[in-house]
């Protein structure tokens, strides 16, 4: 990218922020899925 006013350099950033958002979001959903198998091997439940 190569913004060249401000309004361009907002867009930017805003794509940037929703693509660190769908990030964070999917790190949340693995490390939850990891903490479920590791959970149902040791028998017990993990909240």
């Amino acid at each position: 990218m190569s913004p060249r006013r401000n309004g361009d350099l907002a867009h930017a950033l805003d794509v940037a922020r929703a693509a660190w958002g769908d990030c964070a979001a999917r790190v949340d959903m693995v490390v939850a899925c990891q903490a479920n198998d590791l959970a149902g091997a040791l028998g017990g439940t993990h909240e």
